[in-house]
């Protein structure tokens, strides 16, 4: 037994490191050890929780708890809720704060975001810290973590990377990290990469289609050369 009762989450970390990913696993984990009834998952963001009008972000944020209820209620970028006490994002985190006690055997609550944020996420109500006990660090990827995963994107999709190719992703997956480190997506921006790898192939390739032997068109379409991988500049990816 990991978790004697359920305990809530702070995920800290950049954008596209795994917390949504990880938050659905927990789900599933904690349902096979019998602390969530179902362990399905319900994600929201500021959006789902706060409304325009007094009154009215109690409701919606009750309406996403009992959702999430025996299961998981993942809150992505939660410490936009906190505007300075200048709308109505405080009445939705006193709501969750007291919602977290009413139902603590029944509902586990994943707050994630960025670092920094996150601290001042905590101190937007005295009940925040004591409702999350363990935090969890997502690092960023390293370049050759982020190769690795879009390798195997490719590999799933039916794609083969031809001779220098994995050269040239490397080379692109360090300049794209380079062009904006700050906001810098990890995973998802790798994956907006391999879209882009994708666009640029498929414009390469359906021009020659026509004149092409038929036994010859299942590998060309499928073989990604180092021409199809864009190039980077400081704005990002350009086609």
């Amino acid at each position: 037994e990991v978790f004697p009762v359920l305990q809530n989450f702070l995920f800290v970390g950049n954008p596209g490191t795994g917390k949504t990913t990880v938050a659905r696993l927990l789900g599933r984990c904690f349902q096979r050890l019998g602390l969530l009834v179902k362990g399905h998952i319900v994600e929201v963001s500021r959006a789902d929780l706060v409304a325009g009008y007094v009154g009215q972000t109690a409701l919606k944020t009750m309406e996403k708890i009992h959702q999430a209820l025996d299961g998981v209620l993942f809150i992505d970028e939660a410490y936009a809720l906190d505007n300075g006490g200048m709308d109505f994002g405080r009445e939705a985190i006193d709501t969750l704060v007291k919602a977290m006690e009413d139902y603590k055997d029944r509902l586990l609550v994943i707050a994630a975001g960025y670092p920094e944020p996150m601290e001042r996420f905590l101190q937007s109500n005295p009940g925040l810290p004591s409702r999350f006990p363990v935090e969890l660090q997502f690092p960023d990827f390293t370049p050759e973590e982020l190769l690795s995963i879009l390798i195997k994107k490719a590999d799933e999709a039916g794609y083969v990377l031809s001779l220098g190719t994995v050269e040239e992703l490397e080379k692109a997956i360090i300049a794209l990290r380079a062009s904006d480190p700050k906001r810098f997506g990890n995973a998802r921006a790798v994956l907006h990469l391999f879209e882009k790898i994708r666009s640029r192939l498929a414009q390469r390739v359906l021009p020659k289609l026509k004149s092409m032997p038929p036994d010859d068109v299942a590998g060309y379409i499928n073989t990604i050369l180092p021409e199809d991988i864009p190039a980077i500049e400081l704005r990002g990816l350009v086609t």
